[in-house]
């Protein structure tokens, strides 16, 4: 088993017990490990053993949670539990996969996005090889776009997972609707540990010169 679910499974339980929520230990596997991007703890066992030779859960650089399947789960494995005592079972499993982890984890694609990505890409992008380093000295900085795609569903993806977004570079000096932009499409590609880990695996983007 992942050390970071029996660990995240231990500091969960001690969390809910000091606010006199009092869950099984399976439960608590259960919504961690749909939390990580799984359907069961089953499944989490039987990949993670099928897999050993490949990075898992506890080599990831980054974690991104699936709370909409916790959700669901959490009110499969604690059916007589209330609402917003679920709510606090969840969100005590997604702390302790926080703590226990050692590495930025991140609620959703979004907040990987918004937070992280978007800012990756902005410094990705002028180093491209299809930006010409001479144009760099007139463009203003990197603008991405608030908007993301990715190739497949984070959690469903096997081996890879690659998100995208546009962004573009306007030329400082030029006036209004004289400017050359740069339009580009910049992307990260990651390699998976387990469902819900990544790790960088490189960047890039495609360019597009046009005048405004």
């Amino acid at each position: 088993m992942s050390h970071l679910i029996s660990s995240a499974s231990d500091e969960a339980l001690q969390a809910l017990t000091s606010q006199g929520i009092l869950v099984s230990r399976p439960q608590v596997e259960e919504i961690i490990s749909s939390l990580l991007g799984y359907p069961s703890f089953a499944a989490l066992i039987s990949e993670h053993d099928k897999r050993s030779d490949e990075p898992g859960l506890d080599e990831a650089e980054v974690l991104v949670l699936d709370h909409p399947s916790a959700d669901a789960k959490a009110a499969v494995v604690l059916p007589t539990m209330s609402s917003s005592a679920i709510f606090q079972v969840v969100v005590a499993c997604a702390q302790a996969i926080a703590e226990c982890s050692g590495v930025t984890v991140f609620d959703d694609v979004d907040e990987l996005f918004n937070s992280w990505v978007s800012g990756e890409l902005a410094m990705i992008i002028p180093h491209s090889e299809e930006v010409d380093p001479a144009l760099l000295e007139s463009m203003g900085p990197v603008e991405v776009a608030d908007e993301w795609t990715a190739n497949e569903s984070l959690w469903a993806s096997d081996t890879e997972w690659t998100i995208e977004a546009k962004a573009e570079m306007r030329e400082a000096d030029a006036a209004p609707g004289q400017q050359a932009v740069l339009d580009c499409v910049g992307y990260m590609k990651f390699r998976k540990a387990g469902r819900a880990g990544l790790l960088v695996h490189e960047g890039g983007a495609s360019c597009a010169l046009r005048a405004s």
